[in-house]
């Protein structure tokens, strides 16, 4: 699985965890305060992870969130091309070529996208 952890001067890290060995989480990605970033869902070829990533902002403001993937192993992160304010709830479909989401400011509207992830594959 993967999870943000965040430490006290704001800073924050990306890890994700091998089931057979719960016990070593690997840091795949970092940033620094003044960000949000939520692991979502991970790719069908479990390759990569779907984030979402923020500037910290007032309630009162829009967020701007954008969707990310990062490779599991470290490498490279990319920028899927989907912004929204208020973006959650990101769901990807078994065979990953749609994805679902919630998104807006400040009510929030369910929308789906087709073959937003093609972009992915090289």
């Amino acid at each position: 699985f993967a999870y943000a952890a965040y430490e006290r001067d704001g800073r924050w890290s990306m890890r994700v965890v091998d089931r057979r060995a719960p016990a070593h989480a690997q840091e795949i990605l970092a940033g620094d305060a003044g960000e949000r970033v939520c692991p979502s869902v991970w790719t069908a070829d479990g390759q990569d992870v779907i984030f979402t990533r923020s500037q910290v902002k007032p309630s009162s403001a829009g967020d701007a969130t954008r969707l990310w993937a990062v490779n599991a192993a470290g490498g490279q992160v990319r920028l899927v091309g989907l912004t929204v304010d208020g973006l959650n709830e990101v769901r990807l479909s078994p065979d990953g070529h749609q994805i679902s989401y919630d998104g807006g400011w400040p009510s929030q509207d369910v929308w789906l996208l087709d073959n937003v992830l093609s972009r992915l594959t090289p």
